[in-house]
């Protein structure tokens, strides 16, 4: 609602001195607005002291202009009128107005919506006793039901939402259109006397976030709800992006997803953080691991290819020994380089900093791959999504029976030990049950990165063609938004600091412009997909602390932020250490970060932030036996992780979740601190199943540990059997007579179709029947021991080019290494 500002004669300092002293102000506060001011009479004389303020500071406009008239603060003017509307409840003293508004309660509406509830009533029992102590719940029913047949008078309180986009190019406000389709049917539920409309007049004329934005979107969604006001803006920081072409943004993630493969593969095989790095061993078993599991496509066609009576044998020898030294010899360069680099630091105990990434020529292996046998290709990576789905599956069984309220990991596997020095130091000694379901997912994308190379490719071809360049436009068009406009989003910000800078000046400019603003109280930021590592640099490393301190909850939905964390080492040149900061910067005691994921979204990796829950305790390494349990301290500022329901929307299923997002993210906004759905409690939702829990008892194993893999081998055979059988299925006489049947049914249907088109079109009969005598031949001739024997000749040779590239990235690393390298602190 958009008010004018109401001149200061309205309400003069004698009339408000006269409504301190009726709110309970001391004579010695009033005197410094009304010398004259005598006692107020017991009665009307009061309630039109309070009427005469609430009417001419009702709104946060009045009360600006206001303030520096009557020579007041902002603030103590809305703490007055604040205790001024709590007054019209009959019953009420200035001494429980006094103590409510200084729990937080903003006015009638709000007192009734606090008293309505038994949680959030308790909630403010237990937050009164130091302000009135003398106030029961007896008190707070009666005023709550009397509160609740008022009206609203005075808007005391303005929070402000932004909304900051996920990757990809998207419509101005098009974000902000899909928060409130979630959000405002939530917060109808809570209030359905809520309106909302729009302001165009908070920004000054020619405000822009960025000097880049043609055209500013400088307006904001007002909310109303009681005593309550929402301000709602999308945050466009797109503006700020030049997307790079798609074979960049290609490469660079191929730089950075490489990076996380090869890093996770590590982390799997060298868990405990205290013997990491010491031998050259350490570090050679997860680069073999890598390298194999990158031939193994190739690997794989060859052992299913390959017969003692083929006269290609001899080619398929030699190229599997391509295959099997390049694998053996591309691990070695990078364990020595790591193992001559720790030797300098073994005195600091600390694990280095950067990893070597891996070499484009594994690129051009895995596109050899493709082009030589791209139906095992596939095959494999159908495999591949198959085991990981029998293993999400299982954690989705498993959930139930998790050890902690909000991830199925245990924060049993932090522990504190001593290092050279004798200081204590959180160490974690154990992520495989993380580390499975992420490994699969990079496996997927490395290997899936070279089939977008082919299609990028094909397209270009096909644009060069006649008759089929519409198609290759289409395409080429299709996949420049995939590379470019989403995954070029991603890799731009992660790799180029400038723009990064750049993009977080946009989200902190909006910041500051609404704390800057007298009448708004806190803000909100709900970040999606990008959003949350450009909110997350800009408000725990740029945004100084004066605005910090106003920033009451950031909500991550999809976030990327494990990927970035993942990444981090090689995002770019200079090694800025950016996810996340340590240690985490000081917040106002109300901040919550909640931070939500689901097991179909593959953007969070299956799995919450853990990484990002900093430790300020943990228990003992060398545990007491017999002794209870001890869990660990978390920052303050660590992420709550919320599992959401896994549906077909994955990735943006967030937005419209009622339950766990929009209803409860609208109770917080509207002053309710702990909306009970995001305060789950740390014990497991259902009793253990007897026996798998003796089995875990037996064997002396995590028992979400146990079950999940139980399960994963399980569904493993389910999704698997189909691939199993349908060979054995499709070599049947029955199966071979059946399909015969259907070819023989759909050439005599194209038959009559083949003469009609003859017939009308008789100077192209003849042009159809060489192209299909030429299509025949072609085929013929691909299925003749001729053309095997060359493919097969140009497959070694790729290989052993491969092998030679190997070889030069070796002596080339070996030069280029330093002797030592940065570390982690």
């Amino acid at each position: 609602m958009t008010s004018a500002p109401w001149p200061a004669n309205i309400i003069t300092r004698e009339a408000l001195a006269a409504a301190l002293l009726a709110i309970g102000e001391p004579q010695a506060v009033a005197d410094q607005f009304g010398p004259t001011a005598l006692p107020l009479a017991q009665g009307a004389d009061q309630h039109s002291a309070r009427d005469d303020l609430l009417q001419a500071a009702s709104s946060p406009e009045r009360r600006a202009s206001l303030a520096g008239p009557l020579g007041c603060a902002y603030a103590d003017l809305t703490n007055w009128v604040i205790r001024a509307d709590l007054m019209r409840v009959d019953g009420l003293s200035a001494g429980a107005a006094r103590a409510l508004a200084g729990a937080g309660v903003v006015g009638v509406h709000d007192l009734a919506a606090w008293a309505a509830e038994p949680r959030r009533r308790d909630q403010l029992l237990a937050d009164l006793p130091a302000l009135a102590p003398t106030l029961s719940a007896a008190d707070l029913d009666r005023w709550g039901q009397q509160a609740a047949g008022l009206d609203s008078r005075v808007i005391a309180d303005t929070a402000v939402v932004v909304v900051v986009k996920g990757a990809g190019v998207q419509k101005p406000d098009e974000t902000l259109d899909v928060f409130l389709n979630g959000f405002w049917p939530a917060l109808k539920v809570l209030d359905p006397q809520a309106s909302m409309t729009q302001r165009q007049d908070i920004f000054p004329p020619g405000f822009r976030s960025s000097p880049h934005d043609e055209d500013p979107h400088n307006h904001v969604t007002e909310i109303r709800s009681g005593e309550r006001r929402l301000w709602v803006k999308e945050i466009n920081w797109g503006v700020e992006l030049k997307l790079p072409n798609p074979f960049q943004a290609l490469s660079l993630e191929w730089h950075m997803a490489s990076y996380a493969f090869g890093s996770t593969i590590y982390d799997l095989l060298s868990p405990d953080t205290r013997r990491r790095g010491r031998t050259v061993v350490s570090y050679y078993l997860p680069f073999a691991a890598m390298y194999f599991m990158l031939v193994a496509p190739s690997l794989l066609a060859f052992l299913v290819n390959s017969s003692t009576a083929s006269p290609l044998l001899g080619y398929k020898l030699l190229t599997f020994g391509a295959l099997v030294s390049t694998a053996l010899l591309a691990a070695l360069p990078p364990a020595l380089i790591i193992a001559r680099q720790m030797r300098a630091h073994l005195e600091q105990q600390q694990p280095l900093a950067v990893l070597p990434g891996m070499a484009h020529w594994v690129f051009i292996l895995l596109l050899a791959a493709i082009l030589f046998d791209p139906g095992r290709y596939f095959l494999f990576l159908l495999v591949l999504a198959l085991i990981q789905l029998a293993l999400l599956r299982a954690r989705a069984m498993a959930w139930p029976y998790r050890q902690i309220a909000n991830s199925d990991t245990t924060t049993t596997n932090y522990h504190a030990a001593r290092d050279a020095q004798g200081e204590m130091k959180i160490v974690r000694r154990d992520r495989q049950s993380v580390i499975f379901w992420q490994i699969f997912y990079r496996y997927l994308v490395v290997l899936g990165l070279p089939i977008t190379f082919v299609a990028l490719m094909a397209a270009r071809l096909l644009r060069w063609t006649r008759v089929l360049e519409q198609v290759g436009i289409t395409l080429e068009k299709s996949l420049s938004v995939i590379l470019s406009g989403f995954l070029g989003d991603v890799v731009t910000y992660a790799s180029d600091p400038a723009q990064a800078h750049r993009i977080q000046s946009v989200v902190e400019t909006d910041i500051k412009f609404f704390l800057d603003r007298p009448e708004v109280s806190g803000l909100h930021v709900f970040a999606h997909s990008l959003g949350t590592p450009i909110t997350f640099e800009t408000i725990f490393q740029n945004l100084a602390d004066q605005y910090r301190a106003r920033i009451h909850t950031y909500v991550t939905i999809g976030s990327v932020l494990s990927y970035f964390n993942q990444v981090n080492p090689v995002m770019d040149p200079l090694y800025l250490p950016r996810f996340p900061v340590r240690p985490y910067p000081s917040f106002n005691p109300r901040f919550k970060w909640m931070n939500f994921w689901n097991l179909a979204d593959p953007i969070t990796e299956f799995y919450g932030l853990d990484e990002y829950n900093l430790l300020l305790q943990a228990p003992d390494l060398v545990a007491q036996p017999g002794g209870p349990p001890t869990r660990v301290q978390r920052d303050p500022a660590s992420p709550t992780n919320i599992k959401t329901r896994a549906t077909l929307q994955n990735h943006s299923e967030y937005w419209s979740n009622l339950d766990l997002v929009c209803k409860p993210f609208a109770r917080r906004v509207l002053g309710d601190l702990r909306p009970p759905e995001w305060a789950p409690a740390d014990v497991p939702a259902q009793p253990l199943p007897w026996l798998v829990g003796a089995l875990a008892r037996l064997f002396n194993l995590p028992f979400h540990f146990l079950y999940v893999y139980s399960w994963w081998a399980i569904w493993l055979i389910i999704f698997l059997a189909p691939l199993i059988l349908l060979p054995w299925l499709w070599s049947q006489p029955p199966v071979q007579v059946f399909l015969a049947q259907i070819a023989q049914a759909v050439s005599g249907a194209l038959l009559p179709l083949g003469g009609e088109a003859a017939r009308l079109f008789p100077k192209q009969a003849e042009a159809f029947g060489e192209f299909n005598t030429t299509v025949l031949n072609g085929l013929t001739l691909l299925e003749s021991t001729a053309t095997h024997q060359l493919t097969e000749a140009l497959a070694l040779l790729v290989n052993l080019l491969v092998l030679a590239l190997a070889l030069f990235n070796w002596i080339v690393q070996s030069i280029r290494a330093p002797k030592s390298a940065p570390t982690l602190e």
